[in-house]
């Protein structure tokens, strides 16, 4: 019996016998030292009074209960509450021993003191909760793994941004699920940065890739990697979503080309030249800016006949010229006066699709109204083969090119109607001219000549200041007629431009002392007076340039045809161009440039040869330029 009790003593367990009544009878050295009391202070007394905790009192009485019962013995734990008032939490292995007649005389308790281990565990839950509160909150999807790459951990982030249960990665490598792999993939299992970070040798630190969420939306990524420790027990990867900071970029760099494609057109517009050249620059910068395959720019024509296709981009050779008939996307778009924008051609109901859509396999298109003075002059539209949503920014930008057409037609519709104002007061003046002064000079002429013959009778010596006062009424009857034809437009059943030309032509040998010589070519012949005028118009500026500042004594007129182009020329053999191109920009040719820009015609002015200056107007006259 010694024997036992000091075995008891010398182990580290904690044994304590209590009897039926559940008094101390046996209370070793390690209880003692665990709470603080020797055996002698607490033999006999109840156990449940002494060192238990006051809220575990009722679960020890019914464990010892269950105990005396019979029931077989089970492992328990509970909190002690030693002598400075601290607690311990201990695990315990009872049994019960019996006497003679079977009877449970002694219930024996052999505990082991897990405080520090509880207190580990606690911190480190508690760690485990402050690690997950913390991760749940961060703005970027963390992913914990072991050495082989598997995943252990993620937070709430990276469940919602790749669509993925924390169930469904747990144990798999993420490789596996954030890239694809197949034929022309860059995100082959032997190159990817996710399967080597683990590897000393080919580990990256910072990297930028793509990733795929659950239902196949890509993702554009930058990665962050950490080793947990030297040894390479595991690695904890952060990984921050940039899509749509690499949106906004590419919505700023597209917005800023589109700014830079409106004010290189809003230049050109601003110095002038052809319209026909400014739309067809819209064209290509509307398409170029918006990387579509086409763009049209449609001209609405006259008492509801269609809409001309007079400029474009990407479409098949025959195309521009095109008449598309009323009740089609331009129709539509006119009518509405706003963008209408088509995200799918196939299932659009306002209105029907061209022929040219169709064959052209159109998928998405976007139209708005380019204003005029009167009435709008058409419609420029963005086409694409590709399914494609346009932005308000693409709206916005397309709107802004059609204000820029809009600008210049409004400004060329102004500009013709305040030349026609001033033929219009031309043709006044030379009815007055006519009517009035011309008549008049032939009624004074003619009371001259009779003064002029009666003292022709008398043979008075004033007779030949009578013949001189009537050549004189002569020469400013023939000099008013001569005014009267500048101010005359060109008159087409009277000969029309070359009777003005040639005309022209004789005036300046007759009058100015040049040879001028007038050429042309019977099929050289236009029914437009507005544009026959303004050719009339450039050929006196350039005569009478030629003229003041050439220095030569030869001029030649030239109206010939080249294709379906009229050309105008004017040539001298002066002194040429001058070297410095301010001197070369006077206002005689801003006049030329600024009527041959009303007439949609190019003007260019070069050197002729060693000598002399050669100006060149051609202007595309439809269906040709022919005779009568």
């Amino acid at each position: 019996m010694e024997l036992l009790s000091t075995l008891v003593d010398t182990v580290g367990s904690l044994v304590v016998v209590l009897d039926r009544e559940g008094r101390i009878v046996r209370f070793n050295k390690a209880c003692e030292e665990l709470s603080g009391y020797s055996f002698n202070e607490i033999k006999d007394q109840a156990f449940w009074g002494l060192i238990l905790v006051p809220e575990e009192l009722e679960m020890v009485r019914r464990e010892f209960d269950h105990l005396l019962g019979g029931a077989l013995p089970r492992q328990f734990e509970n909190q002690w509450l030693n002598r400075q008032g601290e607690r311990r939490w201990i695990t315990w292995s009872n049994t019960a021993l019996y006497d003679q007649n079977g009877a449970v005389e002694f219930i024996v308790g052999v505990g082991c003191d897990f405080t520090e281990r509880r207190l580990a565990e606690a911190e480190l839950l508690y760690q485990l909760r402050l690690t997950r509160a913390i991760t749940d909150q961060a703005t970027d999807s963390i992913f914990v793994t072991d050495k082989a790459g598997r995943i252990l951990f993620l937070n709430q982030k990276a469940e919602r941004a790749f669509g993925f249960g924390a169930d469904e990665l747990k144990g798999r490598m993420l490789h596996d699920f954030v890239h694809r792999h197949g034929e022309g993939d860059s995100s082959l299992a032997s190159e990817c940065p996710l399967a080597k970070i683990c590897n000393p040798e080919g580990a990256r630190r910072h990297w930028e890739d793509l990733f795929f969420r659950k239902d196949g939306t890509p993702v554009t990524v930058t990665c962050s990697f950490l080793e947990i420790d030297d040894k390479r027990t595991g690695s904890v990867l952060v990984v921050h979503d940039t899509t749509e900071r690499k949106q906004t970029q590419m919505e700023l760099a597209s917005r800023g080309l589109q700014q830079a494609a409106v004010a290189k057109l809003g230049e050109h517009a601003l110095a002038g030249g052809d319209l026909n050249a400014l739309l067809k620059e819209a064209a290509l910068l509307v398409a170029s800016t918006l990387n579509v395959e086409y763009c049209s720019v449609l001209e609405a024509l006259p008492n509801e006949a269609g809409f001309l296709l007079k400029e474009g981009f990407g479409w098949d050779p025959g195309v521009l010229g095109h008449v598309m008939p009323i009740g089609f996307g331009a129709s539509y778009a006119l009518s509405c006066s706003e963008p209408v924008v088509s995200a799918d051609i196939a299932r659009e109901c306002r209105f029907k699709i061209t022929s040219v859509l169709r064959d052209h396999k159109v998928a998405s298109s976007m139209k708005v109204v380019i204003a005029g003075l009167q009435r709008p002059f058409g419609i420029i539209a963005a086409h694409t083969t590709r399914p494609r949503t346009f932005t308000q920014d693409d709206i916005h930008f397309l709107q802004s090119i059609a204000n820029v057409l809009a600008m210049v037609i409004r400004r060329k519709s102004l500009e013709r109607e305040v030349l026609e104002i001033c033929d219009a007061e031309r043709r006044r003046l030379a009815r007055d001219l006519h009517d009035g002064v011309c008549q008049h000079f032939t009624g004074i002429g003619m009371m001259a000549m009779v003064l002029e013959k009666k003292l022709a009778a008398k043979q008075l010596p004033e007779t030949r200041q009578a013949q001189e006062i009537s050549r004189l009424l002569r020469d400013g009857s023939e000099l008013a007629r001569e005014v009267m034809e500048g101010l005359s437009p060109v008159n087409i059943e009277n000969g029309g431009l070359f009777t003005a030309l040639r005309g022209l032509a004789e005036m300046v040998e007759k009058r100015l002392g040049f040879k001028c010589r007038f050429v042309h070519e019977r099929e050289a012949v236009i029914h437009d007076s507005f544009i026959a005028g303004h050719l009339l118009r450039i050929a006196q500026e350039a005569v009478e340039n030629a003229v003041k500042h050439s220095q030569g004594r030869n001029i030649g007129i030239t109206l010939a045809t080249a294709g379906s182009h009229l050309v105008l020329k004017i040539k001298d053999d002066g002194i040429g161009l001058p070297e410095s191109k301010h001197e070369a920009t006077g206002m005689g040719l801003q006049v030329m440039r600024y009527r041959a820009a009303l007439i949609n015609a190019s003007l260019s002015i070069s050197r002729a040869g060693k000598r002399g200056t050669l100006l060149s107007c051609s202007i595309l006259i439809p269906g040709g330029a022919k005779g009568n």
